[in-house]
C-alpha cells in the first residue's frame, strides 16, 4: 500500500482499489451484504445497517488504518475523500438527505494524548464533500479499556455508561468511526443517541 505523499494525496488510488477498497452495505449484526432495497437480516438492529469498505482481514488496509492513528490525521482525511465519493455516487444516497454525520468521540484526555479524533476528521471531511451535515452531539465521558483485549461481554461492562449527549441529538444519525470489530461501541453510542430523541441510526466505518 503507498503511503509515499505526492501533490495530491498520502495513499495511491490504484492501491485502494488493487485491495478491494468499495463501499459496501451490511447488516450492522452479522456483517452480511444486504440488498439493494436496503433489507437487513436483522431487522430489530439498534443500527439500522452498516457502511462500511473493507475487512479487517485485509492486512493492507488494515496497518494503512492503524498507522494513521497513530502518527498522521492526513492519512484519514485521504481515506474520507475516497468514501464521501464513493457514498455520493451510491444508489441510496438521495436517502440520506436528512441524516446527520455523528462521530464517536474521545475523552478529553485521549484527544490530548493522540492529538485528534480520526472518527471526527472523517466525518468533517466526508461531510465536507457530501454536503451532508455534522453534529457533535456525543460526548465521552470516561477513559475506557482498550476494547480489543476484551472479550465482548467485557466490552460491554467497559463501555456501560461511557457516553452522554450535550445537545439534543438529530432525528436520523450517520454513527462515524474507524472500525468496526464487534460492534459494542457503535451500539453503545447508538442506545445512548436513541434515548435522547434519535429515530434512526446508520454505521459508517473504514473497516469491519
Amino acid at each position: 500500500m503507498c503511503l509515499n505523499k505526492n501533490e495530491n494525496s498520502y495513499i495511491c488510488t490504484n492501491c485502494l482499489k488493487d485491495n478491494h477498497f468499495y463501499l459496501k452495505v451490511l447488516c450492522f449484526k452479522c456483517s452480511k451484504l444486504i440488498s439493494k432495497e436496503l433489507k437487513t437480516c436483522h431487522k430489530n438492529s439498534t443500527i439500522k445497517f452498516l457502511i462500511s469498505f473493507s475487512n479487517y482481514e485485509n492486512e493492507k488496509i488494515r496497518n494503512i488504518v492503524l498507522t494513521a492513528k497513530n502518527q498522521s490525521y492526513e492519512i484519514f482525511n485521504d481515506l474520507a475523500y475516497f468514501i464521501a465519493k464513493q457514498l455520493k455516487n451510491s444508489s441510496f444516497y438521495s436517502n440520506l438527505k436528512d441524516f446527520y454525520l455523528v462521530p464517536v468521540p474521545l475523552t478529553k484526555k485521549s484527544l490530548l494524548k493522540r492529538g485528534f479524533n480520526q472518527a471526527e476528521v472523517l466525518a468533517y471531511s466526508i461531510s465536507l464533500i457530501t454536503n451532508l451535515p455534522l453534529s457533535n452531539s456525543l460526548i465521552k465521558l470516561k477513559d475506557t479499556l482498550d476494547q480489543s483485549q476484551l472479550n465482548y461481554k467485557q466490552r460491554l461492562s467497559n463501555l456501560k455508561q461511557a457516553f452522554d449527549v450535550k445537545n439534543k441529538p438529530p432525528l436520523k444519525v450517520i454513527l462515524v468511526d474507524d472500525i468496526k470489530t464487534t460492534g459494542a461501541t457503535l451500539k453503545e453510542c447508538a442506545e445512548t443517541l436513541k434515548r435522547n430523541g434519535t429515530k434512526e441510526v446508520i454505521a459508517l466505518t473504514i473497516l469491519y
